[in-house]
């Protein structure tokens, strides 16, 4: 059994993307304070969840944010040991044990208290209370509580950095047990350059396949944007209404902002696109401003991988009385893509969904084209991680990877910018289709 990891989330002010598989046995997260290491555990134990990816443990997908599922936390059989233990210090050691095997499953008891308690060695602890325990009893019943809570594999946050040196060494003889008598796959987080290299069958160094990008926040942009639609964009309630219904629904913040709504409308209008193609709905706030700008007799298809996610944006879309002018199409994109023949082609198509697919939805927008047809991108500058060519981010490989395909496509004349604002430092590429004239 294996870990599968290519996941994407705002932690407060940075962004963590961090994709890599391992093999069996025991992988250690190594990498700096506040990188992101617990947070992944935290994900993959599902107390906290992505913005967006997979995880997959073995061949048990527990999170899918395109296929919509997310395994609730007590129906993922993992077992979390943390750096303090977290007794329950009102219940004696034998309690403490029995608490989650009581409500765990019959099925999913795999191990038994006594096969536990003996490996363990911790028979002499059973009447205990934990406060009379040493650090490492007290590690050692947190171990034996989660595997008789019928984990299937362990999540091990830093769990020998309270103890002491004989402490230390106890446990990490415990963890070895774990590992080649069990076999439990096994996710452990440290920045103890020795620890890791005692117990781990493989490293994972998150500063390179997660690197801390710190989230640009600058106060003026947000003012300048501010300043620009107060000017330019009157107040709009069936847009603050969509806004606060995906918020409410608990979809990633990843609209279009409004200035940035406005441009799009008004590349609608500059095109006279009448037959529009999204790829990626979201909440439907970008299918709104696509769809108004359009006009009563233009219309938008729009595709969304996630049911949720569509069903926000049906209302949004229907509150905004666009029901009429707007096609949803709900599945993955590269599935729906190839049934748009007999809607083809399109006047104008906005790319704005999973990043690595962009190469794909490039190739599927020149397919369902005409001359003229104007194709954008958003997303492409990643606060400047698109210059990297070594990221381990698949986003910015996608976006890498469709710039390279407009640049060499005869069909295509295309530009990109950056723009900084109330999203950060992003920007999009803007690429019209041209009639190549025959040999």
């Amino acid at each position: 059994m294996s870990f599968d990891i290519d996941i994407s989330a705002r932690l407060g002010s940075f962004d963590l993307a961090a994709i890599f598989a391992t093999g069996p046995g025991l992988t250690a997260l190594f990498g700096a304070s506040g990188i992101g290491k617990t947070s992944i555990l935290d994900m993959v134990a599902g107390i906290a969840r992505p913005d967006r990816g997979r995880i997959v443990v073995g061949e048990r997908v527990l999170f899918d944010s395109a296929a919509g599922i997310d395994v609730p936390p007590e129906a993922r059989h993992a077992g979390y040991v943390f750096q303090d233990g977290r007794l329950f210090i009102h219940r004696r050691v034998r309690a403490n044990l029995l608490y989650g095997w009581k409500r765990a499953a019959t099925v999913d008891r795999w191990i038994g208290f006594d096969e536990v308690v003996a490996l363990l060695g911790i028979g002499h602890l059973l009447d205990r209370w934990p406060a009379t325990l040493s650090g490492g009893e007290a590690q050692r019943v947190a171990i034996g509580r989660a595997l008789l809570s019928g984990a299937r594999f362990l999540l091990m946050d830093e769990p020998l950095a309270s103890l002491d040196g004989p402490r230390k060494r106890e446990i990490i003889e415990v963890i070895v047990r774990l590992r080649d008598e069990l076999k439990l796959p096994i996710l452990y987080v440290s920045h103890d350059e020795a620890e890791v290299a005692a117990l781990a069958a493989q490293r994972i160094d998150l500063d390179a396949v997660a690197p801390r990008r710190e989230a640009a926040d600058d106060a003026s942009w947000v003012a300048v944007d501010d300043y620009f639609n107060a000017q330019l964009l009157p107040p709009d309630s069936t847009l603050e209404a969509a806004l606060a219904a995906n918020a409410a629904a608990g979809l990633p913040a990843h609209d279009v902002a409004p200035n940035q709504g406005k441009l799009l409308a008004l590349l609608v209008q500059m095109s006279g696109a009448k037959r529009i193609l999204e790829i990626g709905t979201l909440g439907g706030v970008s299918t709104i401003w696509l769809a108004r700008a359009a006009g009563a007799d233009g219309q938008v298809v729009t595709l969304e991988a996630d049911a949720h996610h569509a069903e926000v944006a049906r209302a949004n879309i229907a509150r905004a009385r666009l029901a009429d002018r707007v096609d949803q199409r709900v599945g993955p994109a590269l599935d729906t893509l190839p049934t748009l023949a007999s809607d083809a082609p399109f006047d104008l198509v906005f790319i704005d969904a999973d990043k690595p697919n962009n190469p794909a939805y490039l190739r599927w927008a020149l397919q369902l084209s005409r001359p003229g047809t104007v194709i954008i991108a958003d997303n492409v500058v990643r606060g400047g991680a698109v210059i990297d060519a070594v990221s381990p981010d698949a986003r910015v490989h996608g976006v890498r990877d469709m710039l390279a395909m407009m640049a060499a496509e005869p069909r295509l004349d295309a530009t990109a910018l950056q723009t900084v604002g109330s999203k950060g430092w992003d920007g999009f590429a803007i690429a019209i289709v041209k009639a190549v004239p025959s040999a």
